[in-house]
């Protein structure tokens, strides 16, 4: 399968995806080590862990709205 063959909408995707993911794991550390400073590491280690854990149940429950509702109702919703 070449590139050309993928779906617009996929290849929309995948480069989105990409470049969140790219810009979170560029962002996150030195949000840490700002927040390490200035509020000390166990109040940010508890934040960094409460954001992941949260972005996993949102994850979960979008995931399974979308799959009852349909994923593009969702979309126009949000």
């Amino acid at each position: 399968m070449k590139l050309r063959d993928i779906h617009p909408n996929i290849k929309l995707r995948l480069v989105m995806q990409f470049l969140g993911g790219l810009i979170s794991m560029a962002v996150i550390p030195f949000l840490a080590i700002y927040f390490t400073q200035n509020i000390g590491a166990t109040k940010t280690g508890i934040i960094l862990i409460i954001i992941v854990i949260s972005g996993g149940i949102g994850g979960f429950i979008g995931g399974h709205i979308s799959d009852k509702i349909g994923r593009k109702k969702i979309m126009i919703y949000a």
